[in-house]
This record gives structure tokens, C-alpha cells and sequence, in this order.
């Protein structure tokens, strides 16, 4: 996932970064594999995001957490991650100069990725 305000790169890690908060990582042309996440949509039309490189899921917090860097990947199976809202992400398509954009807001926090 690439920020349009930054042009930075969610980073899902390694297996053993569970717990750490998320990092955005300059474009660069090695460890690309960093830079894959997995949209599975659920049933109720929200998404989890699980990053690839490591299988951990992304952690929006809950409600009144506040603003700054709160998001975390964390490790959970695949049904633990569908049916906790802290792992529920929606996604909003908006023209942002000229082109369809995503905006993804956490169900359990209502913030939304800011990069």
C-alpha cells in the first residue's frame, strides 16, 4: 500500500515484528516483499489487511485511541481477524486530483491510514 500524500510504503515486516507499530518506508527497488498486503473482504462488506511478508493482520485500536501512530500488526488466525472489529477495515473510493483513490478507515476506531 503506497500513500498518496507521502509516496511512502506500508512495511508488514517479519513474522517476529508482531506488536510493533506499522512502519512507512521510502520507495526503494529491494525487499519489495515488504510492500504486499492482502485484502480479504468479509462477509458484512468490510476488509481485513494482512500483510504477506509476515501473515500478520493490521490493527486499527479502538475508539478514543486518538490521533497518531497507533496501527499495529498483529498475529491472529484468519477467524479470530474476521470477527473482531479491531481488524475490520472499510475502504472509500474518492477522486483525489484526476484519480480513483481508496481512503481505509478502522471499524473499531472510526481513524482512518494517514501516510
Amino acid at each position: 500500500m503506497r500513500s498518496v500524500s507521502s509516496g511512502n510504503y506500508m512495511d508488514g515486516r517479519n513474522p517476529e515484528h508482531v506488536g510493533i507499530q506499522v512502519y512507512l518506508s521510502k520507495p526503494r527497488t529491494t525487499n519489495l516483499k515488504y510492500f504486499n498486503w492482502e485484502f480479504i473482504e468479509l462477509l458484512d462488506g468490510t476488509f481485513n489487511i494482512k500483510s504477506l511478508s509476515s501473515g500478520l493482520y493490521l490493527d486499527g485500536r479502538h475508539k478514543g485511541v486518538g490521533d497518531g501512530i497507533h496501527v499495529q500488526i498483529l498475529d491472529k488466525t484468519a477467524d479470530e481477524a474476521s470477527t473482531s472489529d479491531y481488524f475490520k477495515w472499510r475502504l472509500q473510493e474518492h477522486v483525489f486530483e484526476g484519480e480513483t483513490r481508496c481512503s481505509i478507515q478502522s471499524v473499531s476506531s472510526e481513524l482512518y491510514l494517514d501516510g
